[in-house]
């Protein structure tokens, strides 16, 4: 396995953080926030999130209709 140098992981840190202050703006979950801006970077991704409850699967149902702006895409790197 591969290791990130330092710069990259300052930047996947950075996106989380993105992600997360994101997230707590539009009154969604973290988790639903990188769900978006995976399915919003290309049409061949499918992200397979955990699913341990009906909930989680409503919650991640629910990040499939959400549209990232061109700003915040660019807030996260």
């Amino acid at each position: 396995m591969r290791s990130l140098s330092s710069s990259e992981e300052a930047t996947n840190e950075l996106a989380v953080e993105v992600l997360g202050q994101l997230a707590r703006q539009r009154g969604i979950t973290e988790t639903q926030a990188a769900l978006a801006w995976l399915l919003t970077r290309s049409p061949v991704i499918l992200p397979i999130p955990g699913t341990s409850s009906m909930a989680h699967l409503e919650e991640n149902v629910a990040a499939a209709v959400l549209r990232l702006t061109p700003e915040e895409l660019k807030r996260i790197g």
